[in-house]
């Protein structure tokens, strides 16, 4: 019989994270890197992105929130809505949705899928910066 208990499940994952809010896009501190994006024209994303990004951004369905991470109540690294974000910018949104995976007391047995899925998703080692100790 295939046993599951040492697997982590989206389930899992998904009881890590915040339900869904609301925040103002200009106090997101993570979106510091689109700041000087707040002035650009449609035309200056249009210019600074390939035509495939900038269609993504197009259609990109900004009522499904971002998903951030945070640690120790700051928040770090986008893992997923980057095309909403730039989206969001351009439309002059003022808000946007976000759910929040909190990295601070995450039980040990995912830190290895956490580990792996922040390297993917937003390069190096952050995971292993913001806890602090090996993950293996």
């Amino acid at each position: 019989m295939f046993e599951l208990t040492n697997m982590t499940t989206i389930q899992d994952i998904l009881d890590l994270i915040d339900e869904p809010k609301e925040i103002d896009i200009d106090d997101l501190e993570i979106l510091s890197s689109y700041s000087s994006m707040k002035t650009w024209t449609e035309e200056q994303f249009m210019a600074s992105t390939s035509t495939q990004d900038y269609e993504r951004i197009q259609k990109a369905d900004c009522q499904y929130p971002i998903l951030l991470i945070s640690y120790g109540g700051q928040y770090c690294s986008v893992l997923d809505g980057h095309h909403r974000i730039m989206k969001a910018i351009i439309t002059k949104l003022p808000s946007i949705k976000v759910k929040v995976v909190k990295l601070d007391g995450i039980p040990s047995k995912y830190h290895r899928f956490i580990r792996k899925l922040v390297r993917h998703i937003a390069g190096g080692n952050l995971f292993n910066r913001l806890i602090r100790h090996d993950v293996d």
